[in-house]
C-alpha cells in the first residue's frame, strides 16, 4: 500500500485539528482566523489522535480509486497507528468519528484553487456505523471534501509512517505546515508569533514559543 497521502494545501495551511483538545464535549468550539477561515466542532474538537485516525481512513479512500466509502476493521485501523486494539482504544476510535461527524470548516473567499480564491464550507465525515455482516466500520467521507483533495492541482503529499512516527501534537502540527510552506521553495521565514497563531499554540510570548518550535523541528 502507498503510504503517502494526497493532500490539498488549504487543509495544510489551515488547522482540521488542534493540539489541546478534549474529545468529548457538550460545547460547540468555534475557532477563526483573521483570513476568513472558520472550524467548528460540536462534540470535542480533535485532536492529533483524531488526525491520524483520519489521516489512515483518507489513505485507505485514496488507495482505492478515492472511494467515499471506506470499509475497514476496528483493528486494522488501530493497528495501522500504532495503538493496540484494546477496548480503551476501539471506544477512542469510535469517539473520533463522533467527533469528525460534527466538525464544519469554512472558506470566506479564501480556499485557493491554484487560480483563484473561492467560497467554500462542508464537513469531514457524513456517516459512520458498524456494518452487522463482519463487524467492519463503514464510513462514508464528505464528498465534496475528498473531491476538492482528489481534483487539487494545489497539494502535496504526506508520509503516513512519518506523521505516526511523531509522538509530539506540535510536532504534527508543525510538519503539516512545513510541507505546505515549502511548496515551490527551499527557505522559509515567519514572525515566531505569528508561526504560533497559525498553529495555532496556547503560549503567547517569544521566550515560550521558541524552545518548543526547535524541539517539534528537531523531532521531525
Amino acid at each position: 500500500m502507498n503510504d503517502n497521502i494526497k493532500q490539498d494545501i488549504n487543509f495544510l495551511e489551515y488547522p482540521l485539528w488542534m493540539q489541546s483538545a478534549q474529545v468529548a464535549s457538550d460545547t460547540v468550539v468555534r475557532w477563526e482566523d483573521r483570513d476568513g477561515y472558520h472550524f467548528e466542532a460540536s462534540r470535542g474538537v480533535p485532536s492529533k489522535v483524531d488526525m491520524l485516525f483520519l489521516y489512515y481512513i483518507m489513505l485507505e479512500s485514496q488507495n482505492n480509486n478515492w472511494n467515499t466509502v471506506v470499509s475497514c476493521s476496528r483493528y486494522k485501523i488501530l493497528n495501522a497507528c500504532g495503538m493496540s486494539p484494546s477496548k480503551e482504544k476501539r471506544d477512542r476510535l469510535i469517539r473520533s468519528l463522533e467527533a469528525w461527524k460534527r466538525v464544519t470548516v469554512s472558506f470566506s473567499g479564501t480556499f485557493y484553487t491554484g487560480t483563484g480564491y473561492k467560497f467554500l464550507e462542508f464537513g469531514i465525515i457524513n456517516d459512520w456505523g458498524v456494518r452487522e455482516k463482519d463487524n467492519y466500520l463503514e464510513i462514508e467521507l464528505n464528498k465534496k471534501w475528498i473531491e476538492k483533495i482528489k481534483q487539487s492541482e494545489f497539494f502535496k503529499y504526506l508520509s503516513f509512517e512519518h506523521m505516526k512516527r511523531l509522538r509530539s501534537p506540535l510536532a504534527l502540527r508543525l510538519y503539516e505546515i512545513l510541507v505546505k510552506t515549502f511548496y515551490k521553495r527551499d527557505v522559509w521565514e515567519i514572525d515566531v508569533l505569528k508561526l504560533a497563531e497559525k498553529i495555532p499554540m496556547a503560549e503567547k510570548y517569544f521566550a515560550d514559543v521558541v524552545p518548543k518550535i526547535e524541539a517539534a523541528t528537531k523531532r521531525i
